[in-house]
């Protein structure tokens, strides 16, 4: 699948700052890290500003930019793709979390509670 700059456009709106909060502290009791093979800098923060940001960021690199070269199992393209996807869907999941959705922290205490 080909990621648009409209998929990402199309991200529910910001939580509130107290949602944020909560939600990112918890997270970090859990040790939760961001399933991508470009780590993000502080995701559990992010807004969708950020979000929209990192997609203009990922479109514009370069084929031989360090991050995309490292990954030598795919094309640097193949890369961008995947990497979008993750972001995509793991922004969505932390979205999910944000406001509540049982779904979605089902899918963090299966990850990283339930052994």
């Amino acid at each position: 699948m080909h990621y648009t700059r409209e998929q990402f456009e199309q991200l529910p709106k910001d939580a509130s700052d107290e949602q944020i909060r909560i939600t990112a502290e918890s997270l970090r009791r859990r040790y939760f890290e961001p399933l991508m093979l470009i780590k993000p800098d502080d995701f559990i923060y992010w807004r969708k500003k950020d979000v929209l940001a990192e997609y203009d960021r990922l479109v514009q690199l370069p084929e031989d930019a360090p991050e995309l070269v490292a990954i030598n199992s795919e094309s640097p393209s193949e890369v961008v793709n995947t990497q979008l996807g993750m972001l995509l869907s793991q922004y969505e999941l932390l979205c999910g979390l944000r406001i509540g959705k049982a779904g979605a922290w089902d899918v963090i205490n299966e990850l990283y509670e339930d052994d």
